[in-house]
């Protein structure tokens, strides 16, 4: 698809961090190919070495949408808002992978529409009371249309929530998922990109029993891959790649 980028952000992250980014970026050019862009934007660190199809970009603390005292970490995502305005953008997690395109994510691109991945739960720390009950979102993935400008959005919105506490990242999700759901953004269900944390136990305390990866499922989130070397379900995914490979 023309006029379309996809996005990641990495910072200073652990071994299995760069190496699910390599992954992420190799499977989302299998999806939408070589119309696309394909951008790192990254900070406090040097990118790994990544496809020739791949863009890098150094981000600025001053292309930051908010910039208060001990945010900076939490915002790096939306450092520059947007690289092309006139663009569809994708912003992913640098350990999201996508491994099939879906009917909302197709609907999305051809229609202008706004789209954040679902989760397991409500993680929105201090924006918890703005955001609608019904909603469990994860803003790991992001798809926002042309002429979306997201960065005045999150300035203008956080500056009449000032009262509210902005120093931990459930923090900037809900304060996201507070200005996409009113502006209309649809939420991926909570099995399409699945939220795989770092244990069997954990994601079981989600009422997630017996997980399977399938080659069909639209993506993967593993969380806490950025910070940890040990990750169950990514090692369980290396297993299973070798069958996605031959799709």
């Amino acid at each position: 698809m023309q006029n379309l980028i996809l996005r990641w952000t990495l910072g200073p992250v652990s071994v299995n961090g760069r190496k699910i980014l390599k992954e992420s970026i190799y499977r989302a050019y299998k999806i939408w190919g070589a119309d696309a862009r394909y951008v790192v934007c990254y900070n406090g660190c040097r990118p790994p070495q990544l496809p020739d199809y791949t863009e890098t970009y150094e981000q600025s603390w001053d292309e930051q949408p908010i910039r208060e005292h001990d945010i900076t970490a939490m915002m790096w995502k939306w450092s520059p808002p947007r690289l092309d305005i006139s663009a569809h953008e994708i912003f992913l997690d640098n350990d999201v992978v996508i491994l099939n395109n879906t009917p909302e994510i197709e609907d999305a691109l051809c229609n202008n529409k706004i789209v954040i991945g679902g989760g397991w739960r409500r993680c929105y720390g201090a924006y918890d009371s703005v955001v609608d009950g019904e909603f469990k979102t994860c803003a790991g993935f992001v798809i926002l249309p042309p002429n979306y400008d997201i960065g005045a959005k999150i300035a203008n919105y956080r500056s009449k929530t000032t009262h509210l506490r902005f120093n931990h990242p459930w923090d900037e999700q809900g304060l996201i998922t507070k200005i996409l759901l009113d502006d209309g953004a649809s939420v991926l269900s909570a099995n399409t990109i699945s939220n795989l944390p770092i244990s069997k136990k954990m994601l079981e305390r989600f009422g997630v029993h017996n997980f399977k990866f399938a080659k069909d499922q639209a993506g993967y989130h593993f969380v806490g891959a950025n910070s940890s070397e040990y990750h169950y379900y990514l090692n369980e995914y290396w297993k299973f790649k070798s069958s996605v490979d031959h799709i």
